[in-house]
């Protein structure tokens, strides 16, 4: 990632073909209104000590940064590694460039100084530096932590060129390992989590979250589990439901369990049938409708979304099958 950063300030532009995959599923495509901001409760296992008060403090300089999501950053960035340099000449725990850092860096710890790799400095500078990202990418259609990540890894000038995140390889798994991590650094429920098919189930695993192509018109921000229609989909965690009704992709519901406002929500999508109202207060594991093929969908399957900060659809969509492993509720 440092060095594309360093080809980009060169002007020198990599071309990536992104491969088109058809997969069973339906169509991401009418966004859903958000329904939460970013979560701020950090886990901070992992995370060296001395780094924590710093991460908590920068999250606070504006609204759109989070704890969690710097520290996702900064493990993508540099693994927590005060002193890291890259080839390309990235230097610190948030890996800046000179340039960058001769224009943004502060002495936040106060020792008389601006250091990229004074703990302190960097984390400080980093979230200084998101924040107006933040800002930066405001105009541009698409999820803004994504374009803001886009930005800080390879430039605003590209996100600029391309009027969204660019087609670099480098570019988008930077995206997707922040997007990962923040799973792991984001408190979320603590309550049991559960398979959302019943154990005598047999399915089929998609593995298709994040997958491109014609049944999608931007990403398909869930995965997919085949299995015969008339199959209980079951509430992965305990929460509150919504029942969407204006999302057509989905067919005549989405039924989404949240933990609480702006915290870990589950998505279901294409039953058949559905067996909760809106408002209703569900436990994880009880029914909550039938497996279906409604909406835009190509065969009998449940299309599951996991959001950590009970965001829109492209706003913190989240692969749940790690999610479900971690809990032990996979059954694989």
């Amino acid at each position: 990632m440092r060095a594309l950063r360093l080809l980009a300030a060169l002007g020198v532009l990599p071309v990536v073909l992104l491969a088109l995959v058809v997969v069973l599923g339906s169509q991401e495509r009418d966004d859903v209104a958000a329904s939460g901001s970013y979560g701020t409760q950090l886990v901070s296992t992992g995370i060296p000590a001395a780094v924590v008060p710093w991460i908590v403090r920068s999250a606070e300089q504006c609204d759109e940064v989070s704890a969690p999501l710097l520290a996702a950053q900064l493990e993508a960035e540099s693994g927590f590694v005060a002193d890291a340099r890259s080839p390309a000449g990235a230097q610190g725990i948030a890996q800046f460039l000179p340039a960058t850092w001769q224009q943004y860096g502060t002495d936040a710890d106060g020792n008389g100084f601006a250091s990229p790799f004074d703990v302190g400095d960097a984390v400080m500078t980093q979230g200084r530096y998101m924040c107006e990202l933040f800002t930066g990418v405001a105009g541009f259609d698409g999820d803004r932590t994504e374009l803001a990540l886009a930005a800080y890894n390879a430039g605003l000038g590209n996100v600029t060129q391309f009027d969204g995140v660019p087609p670099f390889a480098e570019t988008r798994d930077y995206i997707a390992r922040i997007t990962a991590g923040l799973t792991k650094y984001t408190a979320a429920s603590t309550g049991p989590v559960t398979f959302p098919l019943p154990p005598t189930a047999a399915f089929v695993d998609n593995q298709n979250f994040g997958n491109s192509g014609s049944h999608w018109s931007s990403r398909h921000t869930g995965n997919d589990f085949s299995t015969p229609c008339g199959t209980p989909v079951l509430a992965a965690n305990a929460g509150t439901v919504a029942v969407v009704t204006d999302q057509g992709w989905s067919g005549p519901w989405l039924v989404q369990v949240a933990t609480g406002p702006g915290r870990l929500t589950t998505w279901y999508a294409h039953m058949m049938r559905i067996t909760v109202e809106d408002g209703q207060s569900v436990r994880a594991g009880q029914p909550i409708g039938f497996v279906g093929t409604e909406g835009n969908s190509s065969g009998c399957h449940l299309h599951l979304e996991l959001h950590p900060r009970g965001g829109s659809i492209y706003e913190d969509a989240t692969d749940p099958v790690p999610w479900l492993r971690r809990a032990n509720a996979y059954p694989r």
